[in-house]
């Protein structure tokens, strides 16, 4: 069964969704992962990074982005299930073909909205309605995709829906990829106090901090702010309050440019020539995870 693992962070533009690529990539072309990425991000950046324009657009013309589920929920109308809404074999990298997607669009801001108002007029309060998306979106939804892979990622939009409280609610980890300065570290601990709340009401153990994971993330060599910021993020993970990845993201242009996907004829390259520098960076990072969440010893 899949290994659920959230990626998400309050703050915007921290690299979230340029890691959730890297980390599906990797597993999958490195150690022949089954992995599937759930956009939840209206921005849709990871789904145009890993499936490009054409296809994401595709998607969205044939009402299979993740938005048209939510629209379903609302009207009561199921034409389909959850796993309608995968696309195939979406990354441009040779040999991650196991890479799979279920993509967002922009409309997906107003269609959770538009679905919380549907279920008002409906009569469910707050509590019902947070328990119906859970349950729609989780044991009829991602729930029945669990066994096709090794890993599934959800990329989370900024701050916190209720569609990311229960990826979260439902994760065997969460990953807070962190720009270690004042302003990106500005309300982590509230954060991760309400991620370990979530996170408590699903996972049973002992040691909920540990599946924590800070990922110090676009981090600038020589920047004295980002060294002093990343120490203060490592003693807190020796105090217990998380757990700090040893692998940090460094800010390099070749990492950049491995967000913007091939769009040549054959439709692929080779890992090392779309990361360029970050190769080293990405298999280190899917090194660790791995480490950490392999089983049986993944309650840590």
């Amino acid at each position: 069964m899949a290994q659920l693992i959230s990626i998400v962070n309050m703050k915007g533009g921290v690299g979230k969704s340029t890691s959730t690529m890297m980390l599906a990539e990797t597993l999958a072309a490195q150690h022949q992962k089954r992995v599937l990425v759930i956009d939840f991000d209206p921005q849709t950046n990871v789904s145009l990074m890993l499936a490009g324009y054409e296809r994401w657009l595709e998607a969205q013309e044939n009402e299979r982005t993740i938005d048209f589920y939510f629209e379903w929920e609302g009207s009561g109308w199921r034409p389909g299930t959850f796993p309608d809404f995968v696309l195939r074999d979406v990354s441009d990298v040779d040999k991650a073909r196991t890479v799979d997607l279920v993509a967002a669009a922009p409309e997906l801001r107003y269609t959770e909205r538009d679905l919380i108002a549907a279920l008002v007029t409906r009569g469910f309060f707050l509590d019902a309605i947070e328990k119906r998306i859970r349950e729609r979106l989780l044991k009829v939804g991602i729930q029945t995709l669990r066994d096709r892979y090794d890993y599934i990622l959800v990329d989370c939009p900024p701050g916190i829906s209720m569609a990311a409280e229960a990826s979260i609610m439902a994760s065997d980890f969460v990953i807070v990829p962190t720009i270690p300065d004042v302003v990106s570290r500005m309300g982590l601990a509230a954060f991760t106090r309400r991620a370990l709340a979530n996170m408590q009401a699903s996972v049973v153990s002992q040691q909920m901090a540990q599946r924590l994971l800070i990922l110090a993330s676009k981090v600038e060599e020589g920047n004295s702010l980002h060294e002093e910021s990343l120490e203060t993020l490592q003693q807190d993970a020796r105090d217990g309050k998380w757990r700090c990845l040893e692998t940090v993201i460094h800010q390099t242009r070749d990492i950049g440019f491995a967000a913007q996907r091939l769009e040549a004829e054959d439709g692929t390259r080779a890992f090392h020539r779309k990361y360029g520098v970050g190769a080293a960076t990405a298999s280190a990072l899917a090194d660790e995870i791995l480490a950490i969440t392999r089983t049986p010893e993944r309650a840590l």
